[in-house]
């Protein structure tokens, strides 16, 4: 989980932890572009959001085997300069329409390769304008440049939008056993919310040095969610929850050390 968190400037220093924000930010709501979703599928102009959401939750299983088929064969980063125009794939009815390049706008000079589906991203994200198509009769998948906050964790937050699986995102954000997490919906919970806090401050031996990585792992996703406009009431409740539990962890490794 450290390598996550060690190419993150935010939060990068003891000192930092000191001024923690109480809550994160949540921008203004932003409606998802029909048009965008219309040059997908014409017929999708008119179904409600939630019914394309739906829709693709039925297909979650086939798309992420067929990203993972194509994976297989894509080298997961490569310089910025060397990016090709398109990855060669044997088409087939769930195969990705797209391999991302993502590149963290702090350090642009590598990229990470992730094939993706474009009405996945279409259907969650309200910033992300469309994509180019693939040209007709071509077996290649279209890269498309993709600039980030944090290339690290821009893959936590896309499976998210495939699987919904919060408490594997939560895990993969918090050194913390399941049991001990609260469910997103019990943020309120002050009881469950200290012990994983403590639970966290113990893992990072109380010391605000070990702290930085995960509140920085944290604050880096949110800064994706919200440049990428991702409203995900469950997503965001998830986010509040892991906040709340490393901004307490970060008290309580503080009032370890008096």
């Amino acid at each position: 989980m450290g390598s996550l968190a060690d190419e993150l400037p935010v939060y990068s220093s003891p000192s930092s932890l000191v001024h923690l924000p109480r809550n994160l930010q949540k921008p203004s709501y932003k409606e998802i572009s029909r048009d965008v979703l219309a040059g997908i599928e014409p017929g999708l102009r008119d179904v409600p959001v939630e019914y394309v959401k739906r829709g693709i939750a039925q297909q979650s299983q086939e798309m992420l085997a067929a990203i993972s088929a194509v994976s297989a064969s894509v080298p997961k980063s490569i310089p910025r300069a060397n990016i090709p125009a398109s990855i060669p794939a044997t088409a087939s009815p769930a195969c990705p329409t797209h391999v991302l390049a993502v590149a963290s706008a702090s350090s642009p000079g590598s990229v990470t390769l992730i094939p993706t589906h474009h009405l996945v991203l279409a259907a969650h994200c309200a910033n992300v304008p469309a994509l180019p198509a693939a040209a007709p009769g071509r077996a290649a998948i279209p890269v498309v440049p993709l600039t980030v906050p944090s290339a690290s964790t821009f893959p936590l937050l896309h499976a998210y939008l495939y699987t919904k699986r919060l408490d594997t995102l939560l895990t993969s954000l918090l050194p913390v056993p399941a049991q001990l997490l609260p469910a997103a919906h019990q943020v309120a919970d002050t009881q469950l919310m200290r012990a994983a806090s403590h639970h966290l401050a113990a893992t990072a031996m109380f010391s605000a040095d070990h702290m930085t990585r995960y509140v920085a792992l944290v604050h880096a996703l949110w800064k994706n969610v919200v440049a990428l406009g991702v409203f995900d009431k469950e997503l965001w409740q998830a986010l509040d929850l892991a906040w709340e539990v490393v901004v307490g962890a970060v008290h309580i490794a503080n009032g370890a050390r008096q």
